[in-house]
């Protein structure tokens, strides 16, 4: 029986729906809102006009990715608060899109450093992240897609969620989740 379990995840987890991305990620951002305020700090929010209204696919997975990486990112602050930015990039010969989800704390209190830098997160992420980054981690490497992370002067941390995803068809063949 444990063999079946994670399959049946993965055809649930892969399962594509038309959804109003924009919609679902004003209630993810509702959120994240209330737990920014809670904490006594800021919220800025920026989505790109190019990004499609409609997406196909699971968005109980995107919102589980965006918020944990949020989440995480709250956890480890002390004061300033987060801006997220959404953008997208079309490919004309499939008709998918790269979303990509920025998601920055600024004024995070963490100790100086003197550099900026990328990090591209491989399979193993580094073992000092754990519990909302390690399922966020998780669930973008069974969907393909993939988080970096951004730092700059100790000043501000990012994580950047990236992931391919087919445009949706629009409220006739919509499934709300």
């Amino acid at each position: 029986m444990s063999s079946v379990l994670p399959k049946v995840e993965d055809q649930l987890l892969l399962g594509e729906f038309d959804f109003d991305f924009r919609r679902r990620f004003a209630e993810i951002i509702i959120q994240i809102g209330s737990m920014t305020k809670a904490k006594g700090m800021f919220l800025e929010v920026f989505v790109a006009p190019q990004v499609p209204r409609f997406l196909s696919a699971n968005p109980q997975v995107i919102e589980e990715i965006v918020c944990s990486l949020a989440i995480h990112l709250l956890g480890n602050m002390d004061e300033g608060g987060l801006s997220i930015e959404v953008d997208s990039v079309a490919y004309r010969d499939t008709g998918d899109h790269m979303l990509q989800v920025t998601i920055t704390a600024t004024g995070a209190g963490q100790a100086a450093m003197k550099y900026h830098r990328l990090h591209l997160l491989g399979k193993k992420g580094p073992s000092f992240f754990c519990g909302p980054f390690d399922a966020a981690m998780d669930l973008t490497r069974r969907i393909g897609g993939e988080i970096a992370m951004k730092k700059i002067n100790g000043q501000s941390m990012s994580y950047i969620f990236r992931g391919q995803f087919k445009e949706g068809s629009g409220p006739a063949a919509m499934i709300d989740h």
